[in-house]
């Protein structure tokens, strides 16, 4: 995402006062923290307290984001 990243995008949802389900995948490389190295665990661990109701790493293969879409679904969190 040219300008911005996941995590304030995740960020801006919460300003905005938006419910919307988000689930959050990262590479691991480079985030708003900075750096360069692997930081995939404290991306994602940002993620969730900032709201996804899901966090994967990638590769994410197709019928496991289809699976989590459903338990989201499932759940009531669809928008």
């Amino acid at each position: 995402m040219p300008g911005t990243d996941g995590l304030e995008l995740l960020m801006g949802l919460q300003r905005a006062g938006l419910s919307t389900p988000v689930i959050m995948m990262t590479g691991g490389m480079g985030d708003t923290f900075g750096r360069s190295e692997q930081l995939t665990g404290p991306s994602l661990r940002a993620a969730s307290f900032l709201g996804a109701v899901r966090t994967l790493h990638k590769p994410v293969l197709p019928s496991v984001l289809i699976r989590e879409i459903e338990a989201i679904s499932a759940k009531g969190h669809a928008a």
